[in-house]
């Protein structure tokens, strides 16, 4: 209603008031704030969110796909408005979910729609293996190199940046190795599992589950929806209009503003390049080419000892999340 009578004075003033250009474009840039007054308005009416959709909180576990959904939500107006954050948050929302309801509240948490994304902890452990490497191993970062440089497999660094075929034996070695180094004392613990199930944010580079991402000091689940990264409705909350779909009315997912062409996504997610990830945020088949990562296929890593370390580590992950830890991909 409010929208008409602006309509309606604007053509009486147009063509009933005799203005010059310029001060007919003043009126419109008057209008155009009373356009935006108005729609303020109606934000309020509905608890600060536009046509009455839910907030969100995401809880992005790292290395599960989360950047992409992370992107996303940066190129989108909407969703930016709609997401819960707060002050010190992780600019790439790497805060446990017991952390993010203890700052906004636990009465703002049970009002919004909450998720997170989870993956297969076989491929979950690979892909934090080639994080490590890259951040601790990087002779940029001096300080860190000397840090860890004795416990992680830097020693292989040089000689896997050489390597042009993921199916070299030298890989499956630094991986186990790895593997094992995390396995030992004073990182994967029960204390640091603790620490992301309390409130605090967890800084430490130790890999915990990633049911303990979700839960609170009582192992009980605080995130609504749990999607998987192997799954189709990870294709749908990684789209705008597929995440717009659940926060508000399917017409809102109009003011989605995706771009680019969902038959150019696999040559994109398979480039290391930086800056290609904005290339692919409206795709729908993104998970099914995130799965095909640049790292080659996870048999290239396993064998029957590292199976046994990371199906022991994922214990509570490979029963919450429906995985299955008999089939260990190792290739013998």
């Amino acid at each position: 209603m409010l929208s008409c009578s602006l309509v309606v004075l604007t053509l009486t003033l147009q063509f009933c008031v005799p203005f010059d250009r310029v001060s007919l474009g003043w009126l419109y840039i008057l209008i155009a704030m009373l356009f935006t007054v108005a729609y303020l308005a109606v934000v309020n009416q509905t608890g600060g969110s536009p046509q009455g959709c839910l907030k969100f909180a995401f809880v992005h576990i790292p290395k599960t796909g989360g950047s992409t959904i992370m992107d996303m939500i940066g190129h989108e107006p909407l969703l930016r408005s709609l997401r819960l954050t707060f002050t010190g948050m992780s600019s790439r929302a790497h805060n446990p979910a017991a952390e993010q309801r203890a700052r906004l509240t636990p009465t703002t948490w049970e009002s919004a729609f909450t998720f997170s994304v989870v993956r297969d902890p076989y491929e979950y452990a690979i892909s934090q293996f080639f994080y490590h490497l890259a951040v601790h191993c990087d002779p940029v970062i001096e300080g860190d190199t000397k840090r860890h440089a004795g416990v992680l497999p830097c020693k292989y660094a040089k000689a896997l940046a050489t390597i042009q075929s993921h199916t070299d034996p030298v890989y499956r070695f630094a991986f186990k190795e790895w593997l094992s180094w995390l396995a030992g004392p004073g990182h994967f613990n029960a204390g640091a599992i603790a620490m992301v199930r309390s409130k605090e944010h967890y800084r430490n580079s130790t890999i915990v589950t990633q049911k303990a991402w979700l839960t609170d000091v009582n192992n009980g689940y605080i995130v609504k929806h749990v999607v998987k990264l192997d799954s189709e409705e990870y294709n749908q909350v990684a789209t705008c209009q597929g995440l717009a779909q659940r926060l508000c009315s399917d017409r809102t997912s109009v003011l989605c503003t995706e771009r680019k062409n969902a038959s150019k996504v696999a040559s994109v997610v398979r480039s290391t390049e930086p800056g290609t990830r904005d290339q692919y945020y409206d795709a729908s088949n993104v998970a099914n080419v995130i799965r095909s990562t640049e790292h080659g296929t996870r048999d290239q890593y396993y064998d029957a000892e590292s199976c046994e370390i990371v199906a022991k580590w994922f214990a509570e992950d490979f029963s919450a999340f429906e995985y299955n830890s008999s089939a260990c991909p190792f290739p013998w």
